[in-house]
């Protein structure tokens, strides 16, 4: 009888426990659920509910959200993520108006703002009108005759960088410096005022954005971390952004103060300030991976394990799509809560807190809860990409809602061709999280009918989007008499 081998058996019996998991873990290709039936799915940490806001088909494919100063909700709809944008270029993406006309809490009216798009993945309100960035483009949309739609189209800035969708730039925010600011998700781009012929270009390669529309300048933010999508401040004006396998990293210089001295050389920036895995911080889903994922990890362990760091040979347990970070800087949630940075995995179902806390110049983020999410599903199509700070103090979570969630770019050829990546391109959710105890719908705020005086007041509020939209309206009116 042939003897066989210890290292053999071994080889064997990985290969044998590798089959057996597929067969067990991973059912027929999972099915879509209805909104309500998805959010039964999601396990939310005690003391808190979620609630669907918004769902297809009034919103689809929804990757970024923002409320002008009286409330009015618009969402950005990436409808094209999955193609390859030097296949075909991206330009039926849409921006929606969503209405809540009774005061339920959820939306009943949605109309199109602003169609036409490429990839826009992030909105900010300006002067009636909304900054979108588009790349290559960042745009400002404005309805100027009332009929709902934006009329105005503007080309703020041109060149941005158009690689993968997911490493375009991204997100927009204010920061407390007054200047509107935008996270290179690694697409990078020379970008110009196309409207005047003496405008400086920028080189973005490796660097971030700001912009100051009262006078139309912009500059890099240096960063030197591996982009992604997402960008976040805390209270104190310091910024976060999230890459894939790094959930959290802290810019802690900007290259507005280090280009002071010429002759100081920085290696770094930024820097990843995760106490739980520097990268790949474990998480922990409750939803099973699926087949084709399980297929194209096997594969990199069988051919090409030397190119892959050891998390990333797992299947799962370890951040691998982190987005969308966000701080909550309100008063609903409990204090334990305040100024957490919340971070979604859209890989894995879930969504991620940490709590921070000051080491030097800068900080550490660490895990509150051992072993388990703030939020996570059991349904495989619950795409949690991003987050926002609402204007009631709710947290409002946008899930993209799609069998798969990578790029054609991410996925081996054989492989994509037996999948359907645009399965799920009709649905869309948006959901509303708060205290269990909270029983109050969201509510337009109104802000915009405030005397100058009043929005002074508003810079004490305990929520942060209040503060900000006031001082917003404050520089926009000039109101220097206040």
């Amino acid at each position: 009888m042939r003897e066989i081998r210890p290292r053999r058996i071994h080889r064997l019996l990985t290969r044998a426990a590798r089959l057996i998991s597929v067969l067990l873990a991973v059912p027929a290709i999972a099915q879509p659920f209805s909104p309500e039936e998805s959010r039964a799915q999601i396990q939310i940490e005690d003391g808190f509910k979620i609630e669907v806001f918004a769902a297809e088909p009034d919103v689809v494919d929804p990757v970024a959200i923002t409320f002008d100063e009286n409330g009015a909700v618009y969402v950005a709809e990436m409808r094209e993520m999955e193609v390859l944008p030097a296949l075909e270029p991206g330009t039926q993406a849409t921006i929606r108006r969503l209405e809540d006309r009774d005061g339920d809490g959820r939306i009943e009216r949605s109309t199109v703002f602003a169609t036409g798009l490429s990839f826009p993945s992030g909105l900010a309100p300006y002067k009636g009108g909304l900054f979108a960035m588009c790349t290559p483009d960042l745009l400002y949309l404005k309805d100027t005759d009332g009929d709902g739609r934006a009329d105005e189209r503007r080309v703020v800035l041109a060149g941005f960088g158009q690689g993968n969708a997911e490493h375009r730039f991204n997100n927009l925010a204010w920061g407390l410096d007054n200047w509107l600011h935008s996270a290179n998700g690694h697409g990078g781009g020379k970008v110009k005022d196309p409207s005047r012929a003496d405008a400086p270009t920028v080189d973005l390669s490796g660097r971030d954005l700001r912009i100051q529309p009262s006078d139309g300048s912009y500059e890099a933010e240096a960063r030197q971390l591996p982009g992604g999508f997402g960008l976040a401040f805390d209270q104190w004006g310091r910024k976060f952004v999230s890459q894939n396998e790094t959930h959290v990293m802290h810019v802690v210089l900007a290259e507005r103060y280090v280009a002071r001295n010429p002759y100081l050389a920085v290696s770094a920036m930024g820097e990843d300030i995760s106490d739980h895995g520097q990268p790949d911080a474990p998480v922990f889903p409750i939803s099973r991976p699926q087949a084709w994922r399980i297929e194209r990890t096997s594969r990199r362990a069988a051919k090409e394990a030397d190119k892959f760091r050891p998390s990333q040979l797992q299947v799962s347990g370890y951040f691998t799509a982190a987005c969308g970070v966000t701080a909550y800087l309100a008063e609903l949630f409990p204090e334990s809560h305040r100024g957490s940075l919340f971070v979604c995995d859209a890989a894995h179902n879930l969504v991620h807190r940490d709590t921070l806390s000051e080491v030097g110049a800068s900080l550490r983020a660490s895990r509150p809860d051992r072993e388990t999410e703030f939020l996570r599903s059991t349904d495989s199509w619950f795409r949690p990409v991003n987050l926002h700070l609402g204007p009631d103090g709710a947290l409002y979570l946008l899930d993209f809602y799609r069998e798969i969630i990578e790029t054609a770019a991410s996925i081996p050829e054989d492989i994509l061709a037996k999948l359907d990546l645009r399965a799920g391109a009709d649905r869309g959710r948006i959901y509303r999280i708060v205290p269990d105890s909270h029983r109050e719908p969201y509510r337009p705020p109104m802000l915009g009918g405030l005397t100058s005086e009043d929005l002074v007041a508003k810079l004490a509020d305990g929520n942060a989007w209040v503060r900000l939209t006031a001082q917003r309206l404050l520089l926009e009116r000039e109101a220097r008499e206040t």
